[in-house]
């Protein structure tokens, strides 16, 4: 038997596709799962790229990191435009979805923050 996640019938680009698997499987860079490899206990497994001093977790990135802010804020205001009822505060609500917009409006928003999130840390970096 094979898994099928009824999301990966909804997202039209491959890459797209990818980065939103990864993210629902904690295949990522975000600090909650880099700090796994680092032995670094959890709770110091801060976000590095905004100034919450909050553990870098996949609802930290996609709800609160100040970062995101101008991104997330395109996209929230699209999945409100569309009047679903979800909790736009509840990240499992929002990977969840069976709603065809929300999840490419989720789809299009994390490369692009994966993509400013690997700008940013580049430049903290230099």
């Amino acid at each position: 038997m094979t898994l099928h996640e009824s999301y990966l019938d909804i997202i039209r680009f491959f890459d797209q596709g990818r980065t939103f698997t990864k993210f629902q499987i904690s295949n990522h860079k975000l600090a909650i799962e880099s700090g796994r490899y680092t032995n670094t206990l959890s709770d110091h497994r801060i976000c590095v790229l905004c100034s919450l001093n909050a553990i870098g977790t996949e609802e930290h990135m996609l709800l609160r990191c100040t970062l995101y802010n101008s991104l997330r804020n395109h996209f929230l205001d699209k999945i409100n435009s569309i009047e679903i009822k979800a909790n736009l505060n509840d990240h499992h609500e929002l990977l969840s979805s069976n709603n065809d917009k929300v999840i490419n409006y989720l789809a299009v928003f994390m490369p692009k923050s994966f993509k400013l999130r690997d700008n940013t840390l580049e430049v903290l970096r230099n």
